[in-house]
Parts: structure tokens; sequence; C-alpha cells
């Protein structure tokens, strides 16, 4: 019988749809504050601050390197996002899964996982201005925004100028720290 966290968050189908070989790879790896198993599939859990949003996208992080598992992770945490999903579990899965589809996109300079980067990357712009004021709110003002980061740095290196003087001055008009003058100095070819 599953228990753990997966039970606790309703995921018994989708963690039993895993290949048997990715489980047991999930339950070696993911081990936070070095337990085995880490209660996700045994033990019971009676609470959890965050949602399963939320525990998903901490688990893919545990596995950038094996990018196939932080991907079914990552989208069963995305089709996990409604409307009912907090905005700061909406930021923090953009945050993350741009940042590991675009290290992905590194290693690997596949169109398919470009397109989604800049999918993540777009949905994280979207909600910045809500993020921005619930920062300011919390006193939490100036940070950086890793959507607009990886966005710009996308479009930068694909040489689009227009997106990225666009980018560059909506990141500047919500506030968000950053040297985002830097991504304007395009090296003009004679």
């Amino acid at each position: 019988m599953i228990a753990g966290y997966i039970s606790y968050f309703g995921l018994q189908t989708w963690w039993l749809s895993l290949p048997e070989s990715d489980r047991n790879f999930i339950l070696k790896t993911f081990t936070p504050m070095s337990s085995v198993d880490a209660g996700l599939i045994s033990g019971e859990i009676h609470y959890y601050s965050g949602s399963a949003v939320m525990y998903l996208t901490t688990m893919a992080e545990w596995f950038v390197k094996t990018f196939h598992i932080a991907k079914l992770i990552l989208e069963k945490a995305e089709n996990l996002i409604n409307n009912t999903t907090s905005v700061t579990d909406k930021n923090y899965f953009y945050s993350i899964a741009a940042e590991i589809y675009y290290k992905q996109y590194a290693r690997d300079p596949r169109s398919e996982l470009l397109d989604k980067c800049i999918s993540i990357c777009e949905k994280s712009i979207e909600i910045a201005p809500e993020i921005a004021l619930l920062n300011k709110n919390k006193k939490l003002w100036p940070l950086s925004h890793p959507g607009y980061e990886t966005m710009l740095n996308i479009q930068y290196f694909l040489d689009n100028r227009t997106k990225v003087e666009q980018l560059v001055s909506k990141v500047k008009s919500e506030g968000w720290s950053g040297k985002w003058d830097r991504f304007l100095d395009f090296e003009d070819e004679d």
C-alpha cells in the first residue's frame, strides 16, 4: 500500500504509472535530510505546509542531471496547476521549471526543450506583477525575477533584439532587481 507524501497529495495513480525503474531511482535519490524514502511512499503524513505543486517542484530539483525524471515530475506538477493554485506556488514552479528546462537545453539543444522553456518563462512573466506586489507588501523588495532572466538569456542568444528591448523595458518598469541593461549590448556585425 502506498502511503507517505504520495498518498497525502493523492498522487498514487500517477506514481504507479511511472516505470518501476524510475520509481526505484526516485526513492534512492530523493532523500531530503538523508532519510531513505523520506516519507515519499511510507509513513503517515498529517500535515505539509505547501501544496502538491510545491512538493513535486522541490522533488524535481533533485533530478536536474537526470532530466527524464525531472520532466516526469514537472509535467505532473504543471498538470496540477489550476485557478485555485496560489500565485506563489505558480511562481515557484515556473522559476524552477524554467531553470531545469534551460539547463537541459544547454546540454541538449533541441527545439522542443527551448519551446517548453519559453512557454514556462512566458507564464512566469505573466504573473510577475502579482509576485511583485506580494514582495512589496512583505517588504521583500527588490528581488530578481528568474523568468525574466531566463527569457532574456534565450532571446539574447537568439539575437531577437526587439523582444530583448521589450522585455528589458518591461522588467525595469516592474522594478525587478538585476543588471538588465547588459542584455542590450548586442555585438553588431560589420
